[in-house]
């Protein structure tokens, strides 16, 4: 679980993220961090999305502007076979969800 008040840190204690490069700062409720999508963002262990039953995923998201598709959530591993999923943006401002 993460809240991204001011680090990348799984409040729980069991999987925290690494930082790479994200900023924090005044969100719509709190805090929140700021990224680019693809040099700045959080990087979860890879064993976090070993799910077992159902989930859920909840987040906001805002942006300046837009010149490519964005994932700010994604979870993956591409060892051997590609396995998980994404959430992201694309150029015509859509909500996308790929699974793997």
């Amino acid at each position: 679980m993460y809240n991204v008040e001011s680090d990348t840190n799984d409040y729980l204690g069991n999987f925290n993220a690494t930082n790479n490069g994200l900023t924090f700062a005044a969100g719509k409720i709190g805090n929140a961090c700021i990224g680019n999508g693809s040099s700045r963002y959080a990087a979860i262990p890879v064993d976090t999305h070993r799910f077992k039953g159902s989930f859920t995923i909840s987040f906001w998201i805002y942006l300046n502007s837009i010149s490519g598709a964005i994932y700010p959530i994604s979870v993956y591993t591409t060892s051997g076979v590609q396995n998980g999923f994404r959430i992201g943006v694309n150029v015509q401002r859509a909500l996308t969800f790929s699974a793997y």
